[in-house]
């Protein structure tokens, strides 16, 4: 068969169905005849995702040393949560077609994700992805999402809605002064950009005072102290949206401002009267 196939100029592959759960005697002996026979590629898929990284980079090493004539294709399934490092263990063991999903998608708990290896390739083997153009890969994301009607996972790498976003005070002042601290990826290189959630819970004083700075409001430390718990305080029954953040920190700002000239005012008075009674002297 693979031989009539290849006399019509076809290209063949040969695929094992749950390689990493056969008898490896078995699995070669087939692959031996196949091959023979003239395919073009085998592959290998871990079905139910039973392998892990090192397995799966020792057999495909095997089968790329064995078969030096021949593609090798990996295909894993997500079961075991090692489907983005097993198809990189895969790559790292000489396989050169790598099977991969929008977001995932497939039997089960699905496959690799192309979003994912694109996460790996960019940090570790970024020479791979100078082709591409890295900010379609939202884009196909979301484009995929709303066909299906389903959305796209939180823990998604580059994707996910809260991929570049960063909550907890020590990380956003660290982001805000070194993106790099606590981002391996540049958002920017995917068309993303990254969001600081001022109005959690959880927000930080830096991030609070950065935002009011952006405002065009400038206050002291100790305002901006006061104001973070404030917002702190108002996030206890629920997080604000960047509007709202805005919002509250304006109205902060204003009510501070009324209480700020009151005691200005009484200040002044103060000064004045004690002026009259020749105790302080008061300079405007």
């Amino acid at each position: 068969m693979i031989r009539l196939i290849r006399s019509t100029g076809r290209y063949v592959r040969f695929s094992a169905e749950d390689a990493f759960r056969s008898d490896l005697v078995d699995l070669l002996t087939v692959f031996d005849a196949v091959v023979e026979a003239g395919v073009q590629r085998i592959g290998l898929p871990n079905t139910v995702g039973i392998a892990t990284p090192r397995q799966v980079e020792r057999l495909v090493a095997l089968c790329t040393e064995r078969y030096p004539q021949v593609g090798i294709e990996f295909h894993g399934h997500n079961d075991t949560g090692c489907a983005i490092a097993n198809t990189v263990a895969a790559l790292e063991g000489g396989a050169d077609c790598l099977d991969v999903t929008v977001m995932g998608i497939g039997e089960r708990n699905g496959i690799a994700s192309l979003s994912g290896l694109i996460a790996q390739l960019y940090i570790h083997y970024p020479e791979l992805l100078e082709t591409y153009d890295l900010t379609q890969l939202a884009l196909l994301d979301h484009f995929v999402s709303e066909c299906l009607d389903l959305p796209i996972p939180f823990n998604m790498p580059i994707t996910a809605p809260g991929a570049f976003a960063h909550r907890a005070g020590v990380h956003t002042k660290a982001v805000l002064k070194n993106p790099r601290s606590y981002e391996v990826l540049a958002p920017a290189d995917f068309g993303l950009i990254r969001s600081i959630d001022v109005g959690s819970r959880f927000t930080g004083r830096y991030a609070v005072g950065h935002r009011a700075a952006a405002l065009g409001l400038r206050l002291s430390n100790d305002e901006v102290c006061h104001l973070t718990q404030a917002l702190r305080e108002r996030a206890e029954c629920g997080s604000l949206n960047q509007e709202e953040v805005d919002a509250f920190i304006h109205s902060w700002w204003e009510e501070g401002s009324v209480s700020r000239a009151e005691c200005s005012g009484a200040d002044i008075a103060l000064r004045e009267g004690n002026q009259e009674k020749g105790s302080v002297t008061w300079e405007p």
